[in-house]
């Protein structure tokens, strides 16, 4: 365990520098921490990289089935910044989603819908952890329900279901969904307050989320200009690109 957190620590200190040192340390024998952090190293340094994905993909894909939860959930991390990359991942992530860990879940739903978000696999397990008794879990599921768009139909009774709850991030996110599926008037109409609302959410994926979709159906109304304009001063670079992309489809 000090080696892999050896590794671990060299990408954190001096970055791509510790290659060499991760190449050789990824398939040394009799130390599977060590193999799993330096997988992890270099698709956190280089995942564009094709042999170095080709030597990580099996270290990280065994990583899902290993004791500690921190593991799975690193392992399932960086599977997710793969993307289609990891496609030989998903039977191993269905399984990792029903984990006794509430954020090993998340992660492992997370990466299925990023690696591949229409795939026969991905709404089944999201439309399961829709239910789940953990709030966090609960969320991932809604949003990875969204990202697979009018794919995602039959989960729609569902999520209006979600819009009931007394929980407003799960209204959000909810209503977010829904739009990502079925932009219908209604579901516009509303969508829109709620996503006004997470506009001042301190999770900066969640306002540029939210603001990219309200780009995309806000039309001419008022309320929504004035909200996106208001995030082209965010903090944070990614959103106030969001925003400033919003504003131009608003007709700013």
């Amino acid at each position: 365990k000090r080696r892999a957190g050896a590794a671990y620590a060299l990408v954190k200190i001096i970055g791509k520098d510790a290659i060499p040192e991760l190449k050789k340390t990824v398939d040394v024998e009799d130390d599977e921490p060590l193999r799993l952090a330096s997988a992890w190293g270099l698709v956190t340094l280089e995942p564009t990289n094709e042999d170095y994905v080709k030597m990580a993909l099996p270290r990280l894909i065994a990583g899902l089935t290993a004791e500690l939860p921190l593991a799975k959930k690193e392992s399932a991390a960086a599977l997710e910044s793969l993307g289609p990359k990891a496609i030989v991942a998903l039977p191993e992530l269905v399984r990792t989603a029903q984990d006794s860990d509430p954020s090993v879940r998340a992660e492992a739903l997370a990466a299925m819908a990023e690696i591949d978000p229409t795939g026969k696999d991905v709404l089944p397990t999201a439309l399961k952890l829709l239910d789940d008794s953990e709030r966090t879990v609960r969320l991932t599921a809604g949003f990875v329900i969204g990202k697979g768009g009018a794919a995602s139909k039959s989960a729609i009774p569902a999520l209006r279901q979600l819009l009931r709850s007394v929980d407003p991030m799960e209204q959000t996110i909810a209503a977010w969904a829904l739009v990502q599926i079925d932009p219908s008037p209604e579901i516009i109409e509303t969508a829109i307050p709620l996503l006004i609302k997470a506009l001042q959410s301190v999770n900066p994926a969640a306002r540029r989320e939210a603001v990219t979709t309200l780009g995309k159906i806000g039309g001419k109304n008022k309320a929504v200009r004035d909200a996106v304009a208001e995030l082209s001063r965010d903090p944070d670079p990614a959103v106030r690109k969001a925003a400033e992309d919003a504003v131009k489809q608003l007709g700013g």
